[in-house]
């Protein structure tokens, strides 16, 4: 085979495939495909998710197809808002639905300042589940720029 051939089949391969981000929830309209669990879920003009509970442990949820064995990373930011105490808000990131084998943050009550968090983790299933819970029945949290991606 002449060399010139060799040479466009190496320059003709493709480059490495393209990093996935499985979410980029800005929340400018919507609450981006997140259900609620006990809890109802609302954007805000200052494109955030709120979730109030509706009962103790209320949710915001949503769950992502990913590869096992490859790396991703999570990032968000999380803020109380309004007067008195809201209840604390806790993130939960897990390879079954409930679990936080990848993630479990919790913020204090009272914090009306954005508290911001990442993590890089593997997956070991198929399947993510991810839940932004607000504690306490009635009150609530939001949450902003939660993005997903592989790292």
């Amino acid at each position: 085979m002449p060399i010139l051939s060799l040479i466009n089949n190496i320059a003709a391969k493709p480059k490495s495939t393209p990093l996935i981000t499985l979410i980029n929830a800005s929340f400018s309209g919507s609450t981006e495909g997140f259900t609620g669990s006990d809890a109802t879920l609302s954007y805000s003009p200052a494109k955030r998710l709120g979730v109030q509970a509706d009962a103790d442990n209320g949710y915001a949820y949503q769950n992502f197809s990913v590869v096992p064995g490859v790396s991703y990373t999570i990032s968000f930011k999380w803020v109380q808002v309004g007067g008195g105490t809201q209840g604390a808000g806790n993130l939960k990131l897990g390879s079954t639905d409930g679990a936080h084998d990848y993630m479990n943050l919790s913020y204090a009550d009272d914090d009306a300042t954005y508290q911001s968090g990442d993590l890089d983790f593997t997956a070991t299933t198929k399947t993510l589940y991810l839940r932004l819970i607000t504690t306490v029945d009635t009150k609530y949290t939001h949450w902003d720029n939660i993005i997903i991606k592989e790292a």
